[in-house]
């Protein structure tokens, strides 16, 4: 799906917020001008509160928005997880919900609810394993439906670059011209 916009993707199995943190701050971004950088993290914090997580992801947030003011930020909310209802699908829920309201403190950042009910069974509350696997990580049907609202966004974004640069004045053709109208 995203193999057209040549984008990178810097995750790590089993990353936590401070792991990319860590990875922000020592080079991880360095020579490179993304476009729009999206972040998708939390998961692996299960041990921390809602608090401590939303506050990672919103370092995180913060700390790209310095590297690479430029870039357009999508913060995806945290997917559910666990074959049943259970306690962390609650906690993501509250990150979720405090991410919601603090993403828009960061310069040409905006959040991206990831909808619960696709993924999760209305009637029983259950998670499909057509969708994860083993609960937590993706099947392709899973990623479809992850990333198709992502597209959009991207898509959306995207367009508005293409205006921009479209509409922009080419200046080296510009001097061309002045130049090729001198009289000598």
């Amino acid at each position: 799906m995203f193999e057209p916009l040549h984008s990178l993707n810097f995750s790590i199995g089993g990353d936590q917020t401070q792991n990319l943190l860590w990875r922000l701050c020592n080079g991880e971004l360095n020579d490179i001008q993304p476009k729009i950088i999206v972040i998708l993290i939390g998961t692996n914090n299960h041990d921390h509160t809602a608090e401590e997580v939303s506050e990672g992801i919103m370092k995180i947030a913060q700390t790209i928005a310095e590297k690479q003011p430029q870039s357009n930020i999508i913060v995806m909310g945290i997917p559910p997880r666990g074959k049943f209802p259970n306690p962390l699908r609650d906690k993501i829920k509250q990150i979720n919900k405090l991410l919601s309201t603090q993403v828009s403190s960061v310069p040409n950042a905006s959040y991206l609810h990831v909808d619960e009910h696709s993924f999760v069974n209305h009637v029983n509350g259950t998670i499909s394993h057509h969708d994860m696997y083993d609960y937590l990580h993706f099947t392709r049907t899973g990623y479809q439906k992850l990333c198709e609202p992502l597209w959009e966004e991207i898509q959306q974004l995207m367009q508005t670059y293409v205006k921009v640069e479209s509409t922009s004045a080419d200046t080296a053709s510009i001097a061309g011209e002045l130049a090729s109208d001198r009289t000598i």
